[in-house]
């Protein structure tokens, strides 16, 4: 998932993203929207992160969970059934 697919499914990652990072305030996730530079500016300031690191954090997650979506797709198909993948969350 770019961070294009990651903003435009908001709403579906928000979750994952605040069972990841517990620090982030509901407040916090609904004014992040989706958009990198803010969920990034949030992050660095409730986590004490310099801007690389959080950027490294974020990315490394985002990398996964395209991964676990991705397997979850594949599997869904062999299946034939309807799974949610971690984006659901």
């Amino acid at each position: 998932m770019n961070w294009s697919q990651f903003e435009g499914q908001w709403h579906q990652v928000r979750g994952n993203v605040k069972s990841k990072w517990g620090r982030l305030s509901a407040e916090d996730l609904r004014n992040i929207t989706g958009t990198k530079d803010v969920l990034l500016g949030k992050f660095q300031e409730r986590y004490g992160a310099v801007k690389s690191d959080a950027q490294k954090q974020l990315d490394t997650w985002r990398v996964k969970a395209a991964r676990a979506d991705a397997l979850a797709a594949r599997e869904d198909k062999l299946n034939g059934g309807t799974s949610c993948p971690s984006s659901c969350s």
